[in-house]
């Protein structure tokens, strides 16, 4: 662990920095023949790698990992290894790569942007009460483009910020996901 974190500082001196956070908040997925559903809660993993073009403008990749849920209830369930109450939840997994530029308008404010690709998977998870996953009920995946802009506020090599994304994704029930999250994050 030591080893990576002084990697990570030496890869990451004038020449670099990285971003490495987690993004907490709420999805929107339309559905076209249900219309759309709030998930109760969205929270993704994410790192950006920037190089610096000018003295306020930096660009890079970016990737992210997120998952959101909503409770859909009890359903009696029966499966090999289990038979009783389980609970139901709608899920939404998402896999990103994307292309990111920061503008610094200030030393402690960015505005930022970024566009890119997903893999998303939706579905009914089960679970039976003490928590044990029975797995996915039914689920459908599907690449996804997506568009994203933010600001933050950075002291320190800490900061905080909010983001809005839109996804458009390729499965037979959802068309689209629109994200709202506020950010948390440390800068090398």
């Amino acid at each position: 662990m030591k080893k990576g974190v002084l990697a990570l500082m030496v890869l990451t001196s004038s020449v670099m920095s990285a971003e490495v956070g987690v993004k907490l908040g709420n999805a929107n997925l339309k559905d076209e023949k249900n219309g759309s559903t709030n998930l109760e809660a969205y929270v993704a993993l994410y790192a950006n790698i920037l190089v610096p073009v000018t003295p306020i403008f930096e660009v890079g990749p970016s990737f992210e990992v997120g998952y959101g849920k909503k409770s859909r209830g009890e359903a009696r369930c029966k499966t090999d290894t289990y038979t009783g109450t389980c609970k139901i939840d709608y899920a939404y997994s998402t896999a990103e790569a994307n292309a990111h530029a920061v503008l610094n308008i200030t030393p402690v404010v960015d505005i930022y942007a970024g566009a890119g690709v997903s893999y998303n998977k939706f579905g009914l998870k089960a679970t039976t009460p003490s928590g044990t996953s029975l797995g996915y009920l039914s689920d459908e995946t599907g690449n996804g483009v997506q568009a994203y802009v933010g600001a933050q506020v950075e002291i320190s090599g800490l900061g905080i910020g909010l983001e809005a994304k839109y996804k458009k994704v390729s499965t037979e029930t959802i068309s689209s996901v629109f994200v709202g999250t506020l950010n948390l994050f440390m800068n090398f």
